[in-house]
């Protein structure tokens, strides 16, 4: 015979499977989410938008180093996944696997799609040769490997101080072009 409180126990998910009629549509109601959820299912351009601090962003050609470039924020928004906002960047460009130069900057954007890295606000450059180039804005140019600047510039080297309007940097032969009116001191 079943006695004891420990034994009726079974009465307990007999009751509520039971009384499901009764209380079932009224408590799923309550526990329904609010609001409109259908977007958040959707896998579309709002997920590609992310923010990552610290980061270093190393790119390799064929095995070769090609850039690395170290920033304190690195954000992209939803209205243009394609375009990298970065915060404080330091970098280096290679040469064929060479270290090239050093630039940093206090802001600047990479676009993934163009390849182009573009610095802005307190441009500085310093090339293995010892010249040191500043400037208001630079783009670095992945595909044809050159360096331009449409601000005034100031590169200055043993010896030597330019300053123009513009400035053109080809990596492979290592060509440079100043633009605009051209002030050059040496001593």
């Amino acid at each position: 015979m079943m006695t004891g409180s420990r034994n009726l126990l079974w009465i307990i998910p007999l009751a509520l499977l039971l009384g499901w009629p009764v209380y079932g549509p009224a408590l799923s109601r309550f526990l329904a989410p609010r609001g409109d959820f259908g977007a958040a299912g959707q896998v579309g351009e709002a997920t590609k938008r992310f923010v990552m601090d610290d980061v270093l962003y190393l790119q390799e050609i064929n095995g070769k180093a090609d850039w690395r470039i170290r920033t304190s924020r690195l954000a992209t928004t939803a209205a243009n996944s394609d375009v990298m906002d970065l915060t404080a960047v330091k970098g280096t460009l290679f040469r064929n696997g060479v270290e090239n130069m050093q630039v940093g900057a206090a802001a600047g954007t990479y676009d993934t799609k163009a390849e182009v890295l573009t610095l802005r606000h307190n441009v500085e450059v310093l090339t293995t040769d010892g010249q040191v180039i500043r400037t208001g804005e630079l783009e670095y140019h992945e595909k044809e490997r050159r360096i331009s600047s449409r601000s005034p510039i100031l590169m200055t080297g043993k010896n030597l101080e330019v300053r123009g309007n513009g400035l053109e940097y080809n990596m492979q032969t290592r060509a440079y072009k100043v633009g605009g009116r051209v002030q050059v001191v040496s001593w």
